[in-house]
């Protein structure tokens, strides 16, 4: 599995294996001797214009990546050496406890003892979270709307930090400024998210904005993810855009739900706005 980088001056690292990818913004496709790739912030561009217009082979071998994740500019990985950032850094998004350096165009070792233990990460527009084999949940980056799930908004935060959730959490997803996850809780499940509800990013009808207690059953369940009010079968994989969210759910009948920004159509009911 050979992995190629997409990089804007930001800079690009060294990494040369993937087995799971994830981009934050990706409004279109572009391809490659055949092969779809992502787009968005990392496009490839025919033009002159400060991007890389080829792939960049991340030629290392200390390194076998087996988790990738990518951000507005900056990109994640982790294998065998452990958990590493590399990119755009002006809000700690890199998790390396320092924003010393606006930008690492070389992959540094994310500051957490739970690094190794990462098993899903989700990459927002400057900030990052993950999921670990306990069913933890950490984030680090920025945190402006409480993005990161500390119950703040002091920002940035340098190293990855626990969301207090209850249950272990099974699946994680990061927007623009806003995170979910889904946790289980005894074998109830449920989805949760934290950061800015400008546009009801937190499908709960009783959340402020931002909402900042991530483990508050009041405002942090989802609670109308659509029209209808209700997700039908059991959450299974959540997903986010900039200001909206999905998740699928096991139901055979309707498997997809969405909530948040429609203005475009994100939604997929037929309608906008």
């Amino acid at each position: 599995h050979a992995y190629y980088a997409f990089s804007d001056t930001n800079g690009v690292g060294y990494i040369n294996r993937y087995t799971s990818f994830s981009s934050w913004d990706n409004p279109n496709a572009t391809t490659y001797n055949g092969v779809r790739l992502g787009a968005g912030a990392t496009q490839i561009e025919a033009l002159n214009d400060g991007l890389a217009v080829t792939p960049v082979w991340m030629a290392s071998d200390t390194h076998l990546a087996t988790i990738l994740s990518l951000g507005v500019a900056h990109t994640c990985s982790m294998g065998m050496g452990g958990t590493y950032c590399w990119g755009d850094n002006d809000e700690g998004q890199t998790g390396t406890a320092s924003v010393t350096s606006s930008q690492e165009n070389y992959p540094k070792l994310v500051f957490s003892p739970s690094a190794s233990s990462f098993t899903e990460m989700a990459g927002g527009y400057q900030h990052h979270c993950a999921l670990t084999s306990g069913g933890s949940v950490l984030c680090w980056g920025e945190n402006d709307y409480g993005q990161i799930g500390n119950e703040t908004t002091v920002s940035p935060q340098t190293i990855p930090l626990s969301v207090e959730l209850p249950g272990l959490a099974t699946a994680v997803a990061a927007g623009r400024s806003h995170s979910c996850a889904i946790t289980n809780d005894s074998g109830t499940v449920r989805i949760y998210c934290w950061g800015r509800n400008n546009l009801d990013q937190m499908g709960n009808a009783a959340a402020p904005n931002p909402s900042l207690d991530p483990y508050d059953p009041d405002t942090a369940v989802v609670d109308y993810p659509v029209t209808t009010g209700a997700i039908v079968g059991t959450p299974t994989q959540i997903v986010a855009g900039e200001n909206h969210t999905c998740v699928r759910t096991n139901s055979l009948v309707n498997s997809v739900f969405c909530w948040g920004d429609n203005s475009l159509g994100q939604m997929g009911d037929g309608t906008n706005g």
